[in-house]
């Protein structure tokens, strides 16, 4: 069965402005493996924004508190991590 996949902007997973596809093929044995959807300039456009506003908030925020916040998500994992390995 061959993959379908749309473009990821802002945490979504959308079409692209084109509707174009690109069929990704296994050169050796000329199977189509998966299919994705071409991105236009307005596309890019439309994922740059929100990365641009992302970049300019954590770039906005005190070191010491993304450590912390970084910290915080590395202790859940670990966490999580030690519960499923005794479990």
């Amino acid at each position: 069965m061959m993959k379908e996949y749309k473009l990821l902007i802002n945490g979504e997973w959308t079409d692209s402005s084109t509707n174009e596809p690109f069929e990704n093929i296994n050169p050796a044995t000329l199977e189509k493996l998966a299919t994705f959807q071409v991105a236009s300039e307005a596309d890019v456009n439309r994922a740059l924004e929100p990365a641009r506003n992302a970049f300019k908030e954590g770039s906005e925020t005190p070191p010491l508190v993304m450590t912390r916040e970084k910290a915080d998500i590395g202790y859940d994992s670990f966490e999580a991590a030690l519960k499923k390995a005794v479990s």
